[in-house]
């Protein structure tokens, strides 16, 4: 899949990656396996859901998006993460983009 629509999410079943451009999203999707696609989704930063095959997909509660955010804080080396409740997906990306 191709999209011209940058920053997005790119979620896995247990990981999500702020993409900033083009050139990082295909370094990022280059090795997943066809039988994987289906696990991944992109969330563009007006809230739409998608497959990596470029399908509309329901939306993620934010309770799931607010968790998948504060795992990777947490990767990061940030603390008190459980204090944060996402309320919309532009939070999500002013999160990942300032960490």
């Amino acid at each position: 899949m191709s999209t011209n629509s940058y920053p997005l999410l790119l979620i896995s079943s247990h990981e999500i990656q702020l993409i900033e451009d083009q050139e990082t999203f295909e370094s990022e999707i280059f090795y997943i396996e066809d039988k994987e696609l289906e696990s991944y989704r992109i969330i563009t930063i007006d809230g739409c859901n998608f497959s990596l095959k470029g399908d509309a997909l329901p939306a993620l509660s934010m309770a799931e998006l607010t968790c998948l955010v504060q795992q990777s804080l947490v990767q990061d080396g940030h603390c008190c993460v459980g204090k944060i409740t996402l309320t919309n997906v532009q939070e999500a990306f002013a999160l990942l983009q300032t960490h």
